[in-house]
């Protein structure tokens, strides 16, 4: 419970059923690797990789351990995570950073440990909380607690409370893979950020006299590489400002820092990871899995281009991919053009004190 309770710090008081614990264990990541199973099996992963040290998603399939690019990643992301927990819990609960570490190794904790030890105010039942709560509001003892609904709270009217009037900004959602046509949100894909979807809504925007600037919040791991290109093409009758604030993350063919329209900047909350543009492909080759269990024949030289029955040569591996690339790097903003950004990116994930550095 390492979020609820890192949650749970903002409150003036912590409170915890007498009967509960309280697990605060640090954080951890770990990758999973398919590669051991699938040569059992006979299949051989191939994978075009644009910068592929830190270009990580194939090498699930393709390496049986983690490289030194990815290592570096998620060791750093860790770590910057671990700092603004370990940080929150100190200034929340008056400590110092070394003591909540020092908390940390040694939890889970039971409720009343973890009231000695400070990391909550008391051990209390719920009906003792709403005790708690109308001597705090000054209650009668008969009183019954008047409390408001998440649900509720959401359904009364903004216009009612004087908000909504005058100026707006327009905040457009990109959240989930990218892909091409329209944004869904189904059982099996989860939710997709559609190209199409994006396009129309920055569009409506920008034509809106009444928005003064537009604002994407992206919250997307990446997805295809055309799917980024109509977004980063939508155009309405002048520019507006406006930047994007990752809500989660942005990496892959996502372009988490491309503003739509001709944006006038770009930018990430406190917790925001941002990837750099890179691509990959992958071709599962099943030729040691399907050899004795079918016959296939070719009219075309070509035609075993992606049939998986052999390995791309060096040729296919090249085609289309570095002019994808070339295509993708033009739709950042022109001030970030500029001849060290591959080396700059390098196709590695960066959390916002680091992106912020880097930007340029």
């Amino acid at each position: 419970m390492n979020k609820e309770y890192y949650i749970a710090t903002a409150a003036d008081k912590i409170f915890l059923p007498p009967s509960g614990d309280i697990y605060i264990n640090g954080l951890a990541a770990e990758a999973m690797f398919y590669k051991g199973s699938l040569d059992k099996l006979g299949v051989e992963v191939d994978a075009i990789q644009i910068g592929p040290k830190y270009k990580s998603a194939p090498d699930q399939y393709t390496k049986t351990t983690m490289g030194d690019g990815q290592r570096e990643v998620i060791n750093a992301v860790v770590d910057e995570y671990f700092t603004r927990f370990t940080s929150g819990i100190a200034e929340s609960r008056k400590k110092s950073v070394e003591d909540v570490k020092a908390l940390i190794d040694g939890a889970p904790y039971n409720a009343k440990q973890a009231k000695e030890l400070g990391l909550i105010d008391e051990a209390f039942y719920r009906e003792q909380v709403d005790a708690e709560l109308k001597t705090k509001l000054g209650y009668k003892d008969s009183d019954k607690l008047r409390v408001v609904r998440g649900g509720e709270y959401r359904e009364i009217p903004s216009d009612s409370l004087g908000l909504n009037n005058g100026e707006k900004v327009a905040v457009i959602y990109a959240s989930g893979a990218i892909t091409s046509g329209r944004s869904s949100n189904g059982v099996l894909n989860g939710e997709t950020v559609g190209s199409d979807t994006i396009v129309a809504a920055v569009n409506d925007a920008a034509k809106d006299p009444s928005v003064k600037a537009i604002v994407l919040r992206v919250d997307s791991g990446g997805g295809s590489a055309p799917g980024p290109a109509p977004p980063g093409r939508a155009r309405g009758p002048g520019p507006k400002p406006g930047p994007p604030p990752g809500g989660g993350g942005g990496g892959g063919g996502g372009p988490p820092r491309r503003p739509p329209g001709g944006g006038e900047r770009g930018g990430g909350a406190g917790p925001t990871i941002t990837g750099s543009i890179g691509i990959f492909v992958l071709k599962p080759n099943i030729k040691g899995f399907s050899d004795g269990r079918r016959l296939s024949s070719t009219r075309c030289g070509n035609a075993g281009h992606l049939p998986g029955r052999r390995k791309w040569d060096a040729e296919e591996s090249q085609d289309g991919s570095p002019d994808r690339q070339r295509l993708l790097r033009q739709l950042h903003p022109k001030g970030r053009q500029r001849p060290q950004q591959n080396q700059r990116g390098s196709q590695r994930s960066w959390r916002r004190p680091r992106l912020d550095r880097h930007a340029g």
